[in-house]
């Protein structure tokens, strides 16, 4: 396939189990004993695996919204232990139901499991019912399941602070030549950017698909036939921050190795405005892990890691950790371009070091011989009374040389 390019990868999050309703604290209305507040940040994962025994798309979870402009995060892995089959994952608004994201990966005998994310803004005048609701295609996934750790997270975001940018139709690859996706204009401020893409590869050749996102590192997934150990399609996140002296217009830029690539439907730019951003940015390779403390002003953090070997155990390889003041913290992101040296699953926790206690877990299937890649998605919600370290640490399941998280990136909010 040729010399591997730089990757980029984002991970980030810390998970809260069950359901997160966190109360506003400003605003005009005070709440009494008989009106409590409205949360603002609202969050839901699950707690046990859903069979998806027969075609077709299943709710796995639901969180209710009050009337704002809310952006709105999701992801869960599927899993398919032996025919394969698309599987995919949407975001809907019931009354009236309205489809507001989706995003697809293609499982295998060879590469198992994958995790699907999407991402949205969407404005209600008055309350809803947001789901995720994920399935597969034909009876060959009829074996497979959505893992525990499925979440949700909406959070209200005033308009000010927020810009997304969206397709709607697919959008062709040029064969190594990148070529604009979709544009986002930024006024003047530090924002945390997050770009969310699905790439298909149906053409039976293996290759490298990448995108990217102004000055920020390619981020990429090796797509092409199962027999090669790869997935056919998946989806990829990146997190970055971006800040601006002026007004500034963004442009996603993707290519393919190979002819008749594209991206389906529904690739996102995303950014929220920081008050106070945060960023830190490894020197070197393999200098694991990269550390970010936040202060009592901090609104965001950021961080950007670069390759990290993953050893083999029950997660003995901390990638990042970062350090947060109290506040309820947003957090969102993914690994992307995990690949292998060897056969393996691949798991990755955030673990709130200061008690010992994990807050979230994925994992991902990578397949060697040939350059599978995959990613891992963590999201979720950590409330903070006074301050608290976490860290994102991962191991594989089996023996064999470390498998390489290459690039990885780091971002928490505090709306």
């Amino acid at each position: 396939m040729g010399p591997r390019r730089v990757r980029h990868i984002a991970l980030v999050g810390a998970l809260v189990v069950g359901i997160v309703a966190v109360p506003a604290t400003t605003g005009s209305a005070r709440p009494t004993r008989n009106t409590p507040a409205a949360p603002t940040v609202v969050h839901h994962a699950t707690t046990k695996a859903h069979t998806l025994a027969t075609p077709g798309l299943k709710t796995i979870e639901s969180i209710s919204l009050t009337a704002g402009n809310w952006s709105i995060f999701a992801k869960a892995t599927a899993i398919d232990p032996s025919g394969g089959d698309f599987f995919r994952c949407t975001l809907v608004a019931t009354s009236p139901t309205t489809q507001l994201d989706g995003a697809t990966t293609s499982l295998n005998p060879t590469v198992t499991r994958d995790v699907i994310t999407n991402i949205t803004v969407f404005k209600t005048k008055h309350a809803v019912t947001i789901q995720q609701r994920c399935g597969h295609d034909v009876d060959g996934g009829d074996a497979g399941s959505i893992d525990a750790g499925a979440s949700v997270v909406a959070f209200l975001t005033p308009a000010t602070r927020v810009r997304t940018a969206r397709t709607t139709a697919q959008t062709p690859l040029p064969n190594r030549e990148f070529s604009g996706v979709a544009n986002l204009s930024l006024p003047k401020g530090n924002w945390v950017v997050v770009a969310k893409v699905t790439p298909v590869d149906l053409t039976g050749s293996e290759g490298v698909d990448l995108c990217r996102l102004g000055s920020a590192p390619d981020f990429q997934r090796v797509l092409g036939p199962s027999a090669s150990g790869d997935h056919g399609v998946s989806t990829m996140v990146q997190v970055q921050p971006i800040s601006v002296s002026t007004t500034t217009t963004f442009t996603l830029e993707c290519e393919a190795a190979t002819d008749g690539n594209y991206l389906d439907p529904g690739s996102v730019l995303w950014a929220w405005k920081a008050t106070h951003l945060a960023s830190a940015t490894s020197a070197a390779p393999n200098q694991c892990p990269l550390t970010l403390s936040a202060a009592a002003t901090s609104d965001a953090l950021v961080l950007n890691q670069q390759v990290c070997d993953v050893g083999n155990g029950s997660f003995p390889t901390e990638i990042a950790g970062a350090h947060l003041d109290a506040g309820t913290w947003v957090a969102l992101g993914a690994f992307d371009d995990l690949w292998p040296r060897d056969p393996n699953v691949v798991r990755c926790q955030l673990l709130n070091a200061s008690k010992g206690k994990q807050f979230d877990v994925s994992s991902a299937a990578l397949q060697y011989p040939g350059f599978s890649t995959t990613g891992i998605t963590n999201l979720g919600v950590v409330v903070v009374p006074k301050h608290v370290d976490i860290e994102a640490r991962c191991g594989q399941d089996g023996a064999g040389d470390p498998a390489v998280s290459a690039e990885s990136g780091w971002g928490f909010i505090k709306p």
